[in-house]
């Protein structure tokens, strides 16, 4: 188990579980294989809360408060309408744009019954325009309907390559061997640079991040290349969304 502790050095959690790192390294000699980034990892969910939290569900003024993770004025809207539709005119009120608190009068079965209710309430989030990209492991998860505006994008790269290999050279004569001959090991290295050949791809009007994506995997760009393609398309301002970066 692992200690979370807070900047008072107070442990608020404990932390255990599997861990996806995402990636893999082997190395022999001078050979070595790697994929993504294997010395980070993630662990969702692994954290067992070890502090006391004081929490009151029913407020002092007979108000239930519920906070939104992601706040929006529109999502914390319809859930006020839908409470009020399902439960009660009025008993629902927007506060701002992550809090909604909920009027309870008592009149009711019972504040159990009541919170079942609330729970039971299914409002639909408004979907905000993302696009999240994780560099360590190449994956990029987008909406399909994120749109763009025109943009012409030059990519191209340069690999360099260094690869090596060991001999071992036994000289010999024809009588036979000498006792003061000895093996010798050459490491041979070996440099291969390959510049890409530079695509261009356009954006017409109505393009959407798949189609970007779809262009650029075309073009041969791998994953990382069209992660810093779409962080250059945002900082020029053709893509409208945000790009979370994990």
């Amino acid at each position: 188990m692992t200690q979370l502790m807070g900047p008072n050095e107070r442990v608020y959690a404990l932390a255990q579980g599997q861990v996806v790192a995402g990636g893999y390294s082997f190395e022999s000699d001078l050979n070595r294989q790697q994929r993504n980034y294997p010395t980070t990892a993630t662990l969702e969910g692994g954290a067992t809360v070890e502090a006391p939290v004081d929490a009151q569900i029913l407020g002092n003024d007979g108000t239930v408060g519920f906070l939104l993770s992601e706040p929006d004025f529109g999502t914390a809207n319809r859930i006020a309408e839908t409470i009020n539709a399902r439960l009660g005119a009025n008993i629902a009120m927007v506060q701002n744009a992550d809090e909604v608190r909920v009027r309870y009068d008592g009149a009711r079965p019972g504040f159990a019954w009541f919170m079942s209710r609330l729970e039971a309430v299914l409002v639909e989030p408004g979907q905000a325009a993302r696009v999240v990209v994780n560099e360590r492991t190449g994956t990029i998860v987008a909406g399909g309907a994120v749109r763009l505006s025109s943009v012409v994008i030059a990519q191209g790269d340069i690999r360099v390559r260094i690869t090596g290999q060991r001999t071992a050279s036994q000289p010999s004569f024809v009588g036979g061997y000498a006792s003061d001959i000895a093996s010798l090991v050459v490491t041979n290295t070996k440099l291969e640079v390959e510049q890409g050949q530079r695509d261009a791809v356009v954006s017409l009007p109505n393009t959407t991040v798949a189609d970007l994506v779809l262009a650029l995997t075309r073009a041969h760009v791998d994953t990382r290349g069209i992660i810093s393609v779409l962080q250059a398309v945002k900082a020029a301002g053709a893509l409208h969304a945000e790009i979370i970066v994990q």
